[in-house]
C-alpha cells in the first residue's frame, strides 16, 4: 500500500505474486519445512509494481440497508482486484445472500442466488489463487467462500463474519471489513434457514448493487 501526501484520494499499487497454496496445503507432497521455506522466499521476492489504482472502499447496498467495507490489500491484495472487477462489472447487482447461519456468517455473491436449486452454485466462471494470511475472521470480516474442498476455488461469492470463528483462520482469503453497516448484518442474520447448512428456506435478503467508491484516508486510519 503506497500513499503519496498530495494524492486525493489516495493510490495503492499491488506488489507481489499469489503464494501457491494449493500446493503448500498438499502434506502428501511438500513437508512443513518445504512449505515455510517457500513462504519465507516469496515473502523477500523483489516487489514488482502491477497497477496503481484509487484507494476505494465497496457499498454493499441490501434490501436492508447498507452495508459499508474497506479492503485488505496488504493481505490480500489479488483478491481485492477481483472482487473490485466483479462489482465494477456488476456481476453482483440483483444477486442475494443465499447462505445464512447466524452467530457465524451471511454469504452471498453467486448469481445464481435466484434461481430455484442453483442457489450457491454460480461463480464468474473461473476460479482464483488463494491468499491466506494472519488476518483473523473477526465479526465484520469479508472472505471469499468456496466452491468445493479445493483450495483455489474460489470466485465470486462471498461472505460476511457475523461473528468470530477461529477455524476458518488461515484456511479461508479474508479482503475486508466491515467499518459501518454492522447493524444490518445483524438484520440479514435473523433470515430463516436450514438448521446446518444455512440454506435460505424463504426470500433471501437480496444484494441490489456492489458499488466501489474513492475511499478517504481516515477510512485507513492514514493521515493526508
Amino acid at each position: 500500500l503506497l500513499v503519496w501526501k498530495d494524492a486525493t484520494p489516495l493510490v495503492i499499487e499491488t506488489l507481489r505474486n499469489p503464494i501457491p497454496w494449493a500446493t503448500l496445503m498438499d502434506e502428501s507432497h511438500i513437508t512443513a519445512a518445504q512449505r515455510a521455506q517457500v513462504i519465507k522466499g516469496v515473502g523477500a521476492e523483489k516487489p514488482v509494481a502491477t497497477h496503481i489504482e484509487l484507494l476505494a472502499y465497496a457499498a454493499i447496498t441490501t434490501d436492508k440497508g447498507t452495508i459499508l467495507a474497506k479492503f485488505a490489500y496488504d493481505a490480500a491484495p489479488h483478491t481485492v482486484d477481483n472482487f473490485i472487477k466483479l462489482s465494477r462489472e456488476k456481476l453482483y447487482d440483483g444477486s442475494a445472500f443465499h447462505r445464512i447461519m447466524s452467530g457465524f456468517m451471511i454469504q452471498g455473491g453467486d448469481s445464481l442466488a435466484n434461481v430455484n436449486g442453483r442457489a450457491g452454485t454460480g461463480g464468474p466462471g473461473y476460479a482464483i489463487t488463494a491468499e491466506f494470511s494472519d488476518k483473523l475472521h473477526e465479526r465484520g470480516v469479508l472472505s471469499m467462500a468456496r466452491m468445493s474442498t479445493g483450495v483455489d476455488t474460489a470466485g465470486a461469492q462471498f461472505f460476511i463474519m457475523h461473528k468470530k470463528n477461529t477455524g476458518l483462520d488461515g484456511l479461508y482469503s479474508a479482503f475486508g471489513d466491515v467499518f459501518e453497516g454492522m447493524n444490518i448484518v445483524d438484520k440479514i442474520a435473523e433470515t430463516p434457514s436450514e438448521q446446518g447448512s444455512g440454506a435460505v428456506t424463504g426470500e433471501k435478503p437480496k444484494i441490489e448493487s456492489i458499488r466501489i467508491l474513492p475511499a478517504t484516508p481516515e477510512m485507513y486510519g492514514l493521515k493526508k
